[in-house]
């Protein structure tokens, strides 16, 4: 088994759908990314999974100086909204469970990748 991180980008589009939505449909949408943890739990798969909020800096190195600023970039057409890393045999098999994230139905863009294997 190797590890994939799956990614959730969200979009403008899917932020402004998860700002419309009603209470109803909102608890409806978390109960949706709850029961899709659940089952990768249950299928021994899921190694950690978080959603991640607005609040965060971003650093970077500009001409030898670390310079800090608020949040992810407000200029972004796709901000990383949270992630599941989980275990597969390939990345087929992780692109297939990545296709069953509820990050899709709320217009997001998910992205999966393999883990870099060091030969440890």
């Amino acid at each position: 088994m190797k590890n994939y991180l799956i990614t959730i980008f969200n979009t403008p589009e899917a932020e402004e759908h998860w700002q419309n939505m009603t209470s109803q449909e909102m608890q409806d949408g978390l109960a949706k990314y709850m029961a899709y943890s659940q089952k990768l739990r249950e299928e021994g798969r899921l190694v950690a999974a978080e959603g991640l909020s607005m609040n965060g800096t971003s650093i970077k190195l500009n001409n030898g100086t670390v310079e800090v600023t608020d949040g992810p970039y407000i200029l972004a057409k796709e901000m990383v909204g949270g992630f599941y890393y989980i275990t597969a045999e390939s990345l087929a098999e992780a692109t297939e469970i990545a296709k069953e994230c509820p990050g899709l139905m709320h217009g997001g863009t998910i992205e999966v990748r393999e883990q870099m294997d060091y030969g440890n």
